[in-house]
């Protein structure tokens, strides 16, 4: 492998997690110079044009340990160990990139991640994803996909409807074990009615068989449809969803289309949902999520929820479950996230002299923005002493990028 290079060792979750984990390590490559080594395809290999300095690991031997499925050898520290080997072997000196919320490393170019931390660290979304990047550079459809029957007619058909994603599936089920919630059906009626549609005029793409109504609806002829291959779900790892063909693609590509070439989007919580709506064109209202009761924190749990413009509200849940920061790519000010201000307290103007540590360039800013520095505390303590709300401050220190944990510390440690 090349000298300089991030290398992902392990694909986590399905799709939409995996086109987080693969923006990480386009960005990263196209942000620090380095070459991104993947693990193995991915759906996106057959989906978007390749990235120009993406490949798959080329040592066999690493490869082969680094996408072991075994229980005994599909773990972290088997992973790392492999990346120990291949150093020892090699000469070369791989570190693993440090991802979790402090990015103390940020900037390496000889480095490893086996993380999903890019999908919630607001740092990343402002330092290392970019919008234009991303959007432009990243996720542009392959020729096949342009050339599909089905694209060919969705892409006539664009913005002349309303849809709903709704999730159910793995999260509906009474055993689930999990953080995500379920979206009730009477917060999406709600939100049709707040924001002016009429239920009836909206389609629903859904995991769920008895909601999904958006292929009749929209009258997509049969032969551009593989039903029986669409109703599977044949996946397995490294690789992901199986390949149905140069027409349907994969059994969850007609929903994702259906939903980027809508006109208005209701989008779901999910990071499937939230691509989709982030790569469209659409005007996307999404659920603002509220933290689960305590007795419900890792199970099955359907809550009521307000709908919001704009997709910056993330999927997963609340700042306070500690992932539900607003997902704002770099300096992207087409997000409607003008809605932040639902965050803040409203003696949020009175909050004095928020130290500026912007200017600081990027890697050393990323070090400087999250360290327990003296000028934060100090700042703390000033707004705490004039008779600012805690919480207010809380919201700003964690809207600056500090995570939960040492929003608290700066609040509430001795001097």
């Amino acid at each position: 492998m090349k000298n300089k290079k991030i290398v992902q060792i392990h694909w986590i979750g399905r799709f939409g997690n995996r086109m987080f984990q693969y923006a990480f390590g386009c960005t990263y490559s196209k942000m620090y110079g380095v070459h991104y080594y993947m693990p193995s395809e991915w759906e996106g290999s057959k989906l978007f044009e390749p990235f120009e300095n993406c490949s798959i690991i080329d040592d066999p031997t690493l490869r082969l340990e680094v996408n072991q499925t075994l229980e005994a050898l599909d773990t972290d520290s088997y992973r790392e160990s492999a990346i120990e080997r291949y150093n020892k072997k090699t000469n070369d000196n791989i570190i693993r990139l440090e991802l979790n919320y402090n990015n103390k490393n940020l900037g390496e170019t000889n480095t490893y991640f086996q993380s999903l931390h890019m999908m919630y660290d607001p740092m990343i979304f402002k330092n290392v994803f970019k919008n234009s990047s991303i959007k432009n550079n990243i996720f542009n459809f392959n020729s096949n996909v342009k050339n599909s029957k089905l694209y060919k007619f969705l892409s006539q058909i664009k913005k002349t409807y309303v849809v709903a994603h709704i999730r159910r599936g793995d999260i509906a089920c009474e055993n689930y074990v999990g953080a995500h919630s379920v979206v009730s059906l009477e917060s999406y009626d709600k939100a049709y009615e707040k924001f002016g549609f009429n239920k009836l005029d909206v389609l629903i793409v859904s995991d769920d068989q008895i909601l999904h109504n958006a292929y009749t609806k929209l009258n997509i002829p049969p032969e551009l449809l593989d039903m029986d291959e669409i109703k599977k779900d044949i996946w397995f790892y490294p690789i992901g969803q199986t390949f149905i063909d140069n027409e349907s693609f994969f059994n969850f590509f007609v929903d994702f289309l259906i939903l980027y070439f809508a006109k208005v989007i209701f989008r779901s919580n999910s990071s499937f949902s939230w691509w989709a709506s982030y790569l469209s064109d659409a005007e996307i209202y999404s659920p603002v999520l509220k933290k689960k009761p305590v007795s419900k924190q890792n199970s099955n749990y359907i809550q009521n929820c307000e709908f919001i413009k704009g997709n910056h509200k993330h999927f997963m849940g609340t700042v306070e479950d500690g992932y539900g920061y607003d997902i704002v790519f770099g300096d992207d000010n087409n997000n409607e996230n003008n809605d932040n201000n639902d965050n803040n307290d409203n003696d949020a103007k009175d909050i004095k002299n928020i130290p500026n540590l912007t200017t600081v360039s990027e890697p050393k800013f990323m070090k400087k923005f999250l360290d327990l520095n003296k000028e934060w505390k100090i700042w703390t303590d000033e707004n705490i002493k004039r008779g600012c709300a805690v919480q207010t401050i809380k919201n700003i220190l964690i809207e600056q990028g500090f995570s939960i944990n040492n929003a608290n510390d700066l609040l509430f440690q001795d001097k």
